[in-house]
């Protein structure tokens, strides 16, 4: 499970620098005008509350701090992305998530790896959507296996056999 993190962040920082920072903040119309940077910030923050619940015991994800910077500056996002690689590596431990739902907070017990199969299955979700901006803004290819999640690709696989 770490080791496909890892992959998928790999993979998300070498399609954003092939990109390039014109196209990193650019809105794309098809994704309401939101840029890739705007899902990159999304994708990164996820994983920064995660890094900060580890230690406090218990996650928000409702309270990210929601970055500009990393929404307009590539090369900032591109460092974030190996801290995140270098840090992931760690032991499971219990957890508890807060929520707010319509005013009403609830907490959640949950666990270190559990959250992190969340975020690699969110981190994917918006490479799919990152692909889509890219692909309706650019002739960049993108490898196979970007924001399409693994259980697809295996799917996939048999079904090519």
């Amino acid at each position: 499970m770490i080791q496909s993190i890892k992959e998928a962040l790999t993979s998300l920082a070498q399609v954003l620098e092939e990109s390039g920072q014109v196209i990193y903040i650019k809105p794309c119309p098809l994704l309401g005008n939101a840029s890739i940077g705007m899902h990159t910030r999304h994708i990164l923050e996820m994983f920064d509350c995660l890094d900060e619940g580890y230690y406090l015991g218990t996650i928000s994800y409702d309270e990210r701090k929601r970055e500009g910077q990393i929404e307009t500056d590539l090369s900032h996002a591109l460092r974030l992305i190996q801290v995140i690689i270098h840090k992931i590596d760690r032991p499971n431990q219990d957890l508890h998530i807060k929520y707010s739902f319509h005013g009403h907070p609830t907490t959640v017990s949950t666990n270190y790896y559990r959250e992190l199969i969340y975020n690699l299955e969110h981190c994917i979700h918006h490479q799919a959507l990152i692909r889509v901006a890219l692909e309706s803004m650019t002739g960049l290819a993108l490898p196979e296996q970007f924001g399409v999640a693994p259980s697809t690709l295996h799917y996939r696989a048999r079904c090519a056999q």
